[in-house]
């Protein structure tokens, strides 16, 4: 919800800084032979304190490889 909360306010940095991260998650779910599935802002967690992001909900995902 952070993202959807802020998403007008979000400076151009920070969102850059969680795309990036979101991107390196779903290459490192890949990188383990695991594709997620549904990549989405209701699936994508924020520490607002440290902009940490988790990938949550692999209800679609499925092993690859």
């Amino acid at each position: 919800r952070f993202i959807e909360l802020n998403c007008e306010r979000l400076q151009e940095s920070v969102v850059r800084t969680l795309m990036v991260q979101i991107i390196q998650s779903a290459k490192e779910c890949i990188d383990h032979g695991v594709c997620h599935g549904d990549v989405h802002l209701n699936n994508v967690m924020v520490d607002t304190a440290s902009l940490k992001i988790k990938l949550i909900d692999f209800g679609c995902g499925q092993r690859i490889g």
